[in-house]
């Protein structure tokens, strides 16, 4: 099937903590028309600021710190939720992951 721009419908992509936009991502009305994507269901693992990536630690780093720890992909994303995507208690955490 040929898509056409009419066929899509633009996202914005906001920050994690504080909800600055960062950009937008187009994807196609049939699928979300009424309903607003989570930044995973976006193909998007994380968006933060500058300032919240400052104060709550980069993202892309600690995934992988953990995973060159022997940790996998769906613990990371456990531990992620359970310390609420923030870095405060990331290096206790990391401290568990047994390969």
């Amino acid at each position: 099937m040929i898509y056409t721009y009419a066929d899509f419908v633009e996202f914005e992509v906001k920050c994690r903590f504080c909800g600055a936009i960062s950009g937008t991502k187009s994807m196609l009305k049939t699928e979300w028309e009424g309903k607003t994507p989570t930044l995973e269901d976006m193909g998007i693992a994380d968006c933060r600021c500058d300032a919240d990536t400052a104060l709550h630690g980069d993202y892309a780093d600690m995934n992988r710190r953990f995973l060159a720890s022997g940790g996998t992909p769906e613990n990371f994303k456990k531990v992620m939720e359970k310390l609420h995507f923030k870095k405060d208690g990331f290096d206790d955490e990391l401290k568990k992951v047994k390969p």
